[in-house]
């Protein structure tokens, strides 16, 4: 995969996280908290310390969460390899973005 490659997926993610961030609810992220539970309970498949940024992220302030969500910065980079939030964004919208973002 090349640099570009990289930087592409990265905006993908960047705008699906945005898509996510535009959906927020309490039960979105109740249930982001209950799967971020499970992977720490569990022991998978999320590395213990992206498990508890999240949490972290999670237990704070909505807006910090919404703006964190969308941060092009190295840790949120890294956090959004492994999000909580899989299944929020529709598939139609999930796929238009990924068409979209190149």
């Amino acid at each position: 995969m090349t640099v570009e490659d990289h930087r592409t997926a990265e905006r993908r993610s960047i705008a699906l996280h945005a898509a996510v961030r535009a959906r927020l609810t309490p039960e979105v992220v109740g249930t982001a908290r209950a799967r971020v539970d499970a992977w720490l309970r569990d022991g998978g498949p999320v590395p213990p310390p992206a498990a508890r940024a999240w949490r972290a992220l999670l237990d704070g302030p909505a807006d910090e969460l919404a703006a964190a969500l969308v941060r092009d910065d190295e840790r949120m980079r890294d956090l959004r390899q492994n999000t909580p939030f899989a299944g929020v964004v529709p598939p139609a919208a999930r796929w238009r973005i990924v068409r979209e973002v190149r």
